[in-house]
C-alpha cells in the first residue's frame, strides 16, 4: 500500500494512502484517557491564534481519521463523515451500566477490520 506524505505543515492531512487505486487522505492522532475500558481523541484541528483557539473539523478535508490507542498498541480507522465533530470515544471495555447502545466498539474501527469491510 503506497503512503504519501503532504510537502508542508498547513495541509489538513499527515498521510495519502492508496488503496485498491483510490487515493484517501488520512488525520493521525494519538488517543487518550483517563477513564479505564475507553480513548478519546478529537475528530477536528486546533491551532492557537493571537485571539485565542481556532477548530476546524477534518470533514470534507479529509476522508479519515487514523488514531493510535497506546494502551493496547492497536491503530484504529475513522471514516471523518461518520465520526462527531469535536471529540470522539471508543471503548473497549464494558460499561458499567451495561449499556450497549450509542457506543462506539473497539471491535468496529480496528484498522484490519475497517480495510476489510471495504474490500
Amino acid at each position: 500500500m503506497p503512503v504519501l506524505i503532504p510537502a508542508s505543515d498547513n495541509e489538513p492531512y499527515d498521510l495519502v494512502v492508496e488503496i485498491d487505486g483510490s487515493f484517501h487522505a488520512v488525520q493521525c492522532k494519538t488517543g487518550y484517557g483517563d477513564d479505564p475500558g475507553v480513548v478519546r481523541f478529537e475528530t477536528r484541528s486546533t491551532r492557537v491564534t493571537a485571539t485565542g483557539y481556532e477548530r476546524t473539523s477534518y470533514v470534507g478535508r479529509v476522508e479519515y481519521v487514523a488514531v493510535y490507542n497506546p494502551v493496547l498498541d492497536v491503530v484504529y480507522l475513522v471514516d471523518v463523515d461518520s465520526a462527531p465533530v469535536g471529540t470522539m470515544t471508543i471503548r473497549w471495555a464494558e460499561t458499567g451500566n451495561n449499556q450497549r447502545t450509542r457506543i462506539n466498539w473497539h471491535a468496529d474501527f480496528l484498522l484490519d477490520a475497517v480495510l476489510g469491510a471495504r474490500s
